[in-house]
């Protein structure tokens, strides 16, 4: 796996590398924070439980968000074309200092640009 795709980019290798990364020191938002939490996770079917059934629901959510407009997620622009849900959700996002909910509650990699989307409160 060499990993360049046909623009010649090493998108493979850079996820890869990303990964072991979050790994090994975590992510910058949460550093510190103790790896113990994660010792008793395992896989439950959601039928059995109404929280992972709301998780399912918010993770489809985001999801829709990225195929239904995931191109606009990186282009120029005054708003960003939100999913129905998902647009429910955002209000509900961690954010940054000036409002905005990309880079703080939602990431998307790879990303092309740095374009801060933000809430704006609807009068």
């Amino acid at each position: 796996m060499s990993g360049a795709t046909p623009k010649g980019n090493q998108y493979k290798s850079n996820l890869v590398s990303h990964h072991q990364r979050l790994q090994k020191i975590g992510s910058q938002l949460r550093r510190g924070e103790p790896r113990s939490k994660l010792a008793g996770l395992r896989f439950s079917d959601s039928r059995a439980d109404e929280r992972l059934q709301l998780a399912d629901l918010v993770a489809y959510a985001v999801y829709r968000q990225f195929v239904d407009h995931g191109d606009k997620w990186d282009a120029e622009g005054s708003s960003l074309p939100l999913y129905r849900y998902f647009g429910l959700l955002v209000p509900k996002f961690r954010r940054g200092p000036a409002g905005a909910f990309t880079g703080y509650g939602v990431v998307k990699f790879p990303r092309r640009s740095w374009k801060r989307w933000g809430v704006r409160e609807e009068p």
